[in-house]
């Protein structure tokens, strides 16, 4: 019997269960199983629907991103799906299917997804718990929740309440953690699933686990079924995935990870977020001129966690002599202190460990990479007109055998001007806001703060997507902070010339921003994306971190 069959058939079995008290019930919820080599399936998750199947589930939910998708040939597509079939075909249960952004992500992609699996949002109940299924990636309404669709499940709700002893929410992207989403779904849907009585909220796309219970509704994040995992398992990064258990009034589930099972709160979501303040914001990145073999450099530690925390750092020196090799620093709540050190290079980039007591029972260990900025002067005041790619601040950028060039850069009273000359055998460009990155493009990154530290936002900063169409090039602006007057994409002069083996990019960036910041230097970074029209092939960063470019004489 095949996968829409079995659907269908099931749907009819339980249409009518609605008015049933709860029975005993276990179920699997996994998701974010994608590999990184398509067609291939992480051996993690074939592992793991084994094991699932010792607890007999009488179904599972995916939470999405199921393949890695992100590809116009379609004949991949479809090989990608053959290998997850192949590879669930062992899980002995039914699984329904929860629609993921690398599930779905254009018009292809969509209507291959339906022909397979059928409806991307449904509902369906059994033995007196309802199940529903929402799609937060519907073409055009990508990251959200479509008005139509919207509009069925408040219907649903409003029709099923009080007639179930359980109702259970399935989504791919956690739009109630998301920081574009969470206020929308607290304001307008929080308040809808609290008047009908939901239990539970399953999200995927983050691959962690997480859990929050907010007014009785509980809100798990479980996306750790095979993809790519963060090195921290104290704030959710481990794979895992969960049974779930009604029983009667009450529901419970377990987290188990391949081996091991653990309690649902293994990771509450306050210690997630927790850590993640400690990883991204507490110690800012350390780095050092990339053209300087010897020096001195500092770092800020900030205590910005509830109560007194201990600091102890230590270098892993990798052929460098940084002094002092370790130090230690205890810091009172919302205080912070910078910490120096002397360096002579040596050949590998040095690593730092650093671990402090995260809570009373728990002590975190967090690693930072060296970072290394360029430090060049570029041109004095010259003829805006007269740029070339030989320009005195020039850089050869390699990739593979056909994606590669040079970038360069000037400066004078009115803007900056970049021109690139890329080598590259195809052109292939994408047009749709989401994708555009997907195809050939260039980012240019701007930054007037300490861009190794984040938690540092005083100044500016501001991104530029280019995406070479010879008939209609395309700026956009991302990440403007502050948002009010910062170059106007319709004040940004862009052209592109296309000959047969290469793109030639020519930008102009009004000056006006840094003139009123008052700055004599920016740290930039710069991107360049190439795609041959069947897949994503190569990502080239000018510098690992930032190059800084440095304005003189004088302030503009």
């Amino acid at each position: 019997m095949n996968g829409m069959k079995r659907i269908v058939f099931l749907l009819i079995l339980v249409s009518g269960a609605g008015s049933l008290t709860a029975q005993r019930l276990t179920f699997a919820v996994f998701g974010d199983n994608r590999g990184d080599n398509p067609p291939e399936q992480p051996p993690v998750f074939s592992q793991m629907l084994k094991e699932m199947n010792l607890f007999m589930p009488a179904f599972g939910f995916n939470t999405g991103d199921m393949i890695l998708g992100y590809t116009s040939d379609s004949a991949l597509i479809e090989r990608e799906w053959d290998v997850y079939d192949s590879v669930t075909s062992v899980f002995k249960s039914h699984i329904f299917h929860v629609p993921g952004n690398h599930d779905i992500w254009d018009s292809v992609s969509y209507r291959i997804y339906k022909r397979r699996f059928g409806p991307t949002y449904f509902a369906f109940d059994t033995l007196g718990s309802l199940f529903i299924v929402l799609n937060s990636d519907e073409p055009g309404y990508r990251e959200t929740i479509s008005p139509p669709q919207l509009k069925w499940f408040k219907k649903l709700l409003t029709r099923s309440r009080g007639k179930y002893d359980h109702i259970f929410v399935f989504i791919h992207r956690p739009l109630f953690w998301e920081t574009a989403t969470a206020k929308w779904w607290m304001d307008e849907i929080h308040p809808i699933l609290v008047k009908a009585g939901v239990d539970a909220v399953f999200a995927g796309h983050w691959h962690v686990y997480e859990a929050d219970r907010v007014d009785g509704i509980w809100y798990i994040v479980s996306g750790g079924a095979g993809a790519h995992i963060g090195r921290y398992p104290e704030a959710g990064y481990f794979y895992h995935y969960l049974i779930v258990t009604v029983d009667g009034d009450s529901f419970s589930w377990a987290v188990i990870k391949p081996g091991s099972v653990h309690p649902p709160d293994v990771v509450t979501y306050q210690q997630a977020h927790d850590h993640w303040f400690a990883r991204s914001f507490m110690v800012s990145n350390p780095w050092v001129f990339r053209d300087r073999d010897s020096g001195r450099f500092c770092m800020k530690v900030r205590n910005l966690l509830k109560g007194e925390r201990e600091f102890h750092f230590r270098w892993d020196e990798n052929g460098w002599e940084i002094s002092p090799e370790t130090v230690s620093v205890s810091l009172p709540s919302d205080s912070q202190t910078s910490l120096c050190f002397n360096y002579i290079r040596g050949r590998k980039r040095p690593v730092l460990t650093y671990s402090l007591n995260f809570y009373d029972t728990m002590t975190t260990t967090i690693y930072k990479n060296m970072d290394f900025a360029w430090e060049k002067v570029v041109f004095r005041r010259p003829a805006m007109s007269t740029i070339s790619v030989n320009a005195d601040w020039c850089r050869n950028i390699h990739g593979h055998n056909d994606f590669s060039g040079k970038i360069g850069i000037q400066w004078g009273n009115n803007g900056i001007h970049f021109v690139a000359d890329i080598l590259d055998d195809s052109n292939y460009v994408l047009r749709d806001s989401m994708k555009r990155t997907l195809g050939d493009a260039m980012v240019i990154a701007f930054d007037t703060d300490d861009p190794f530290d984040r938690y540092d936002s005083s100044g500016i900063y501001t991104s530029f997507i280019f995406v070479p169409d010879p008939d209609s090039p395309l700026v956009e602006r991302r990440y403007a902070i502050p948002s009010d007057g910062l170059w106007p994409v319709d004040s940004v002069r862009f052209s592109v010339t296309r000959t047969d083996t290469s793109t030639i990019y020519d930008i102009f960036l009004p000056w006006q921003t840094f003139s009123t910041a008052r700055v004599d230097s920016i740290f930039t970074r710069i991107l360049l994306f190439e795609n041959d029209g069947k897949r994503r092939k190569c990502v080239i960063k000018l510098n690992r971190g930032y190059g800084m470019l440095k304005f003189a004489p004088g302030k503009y």
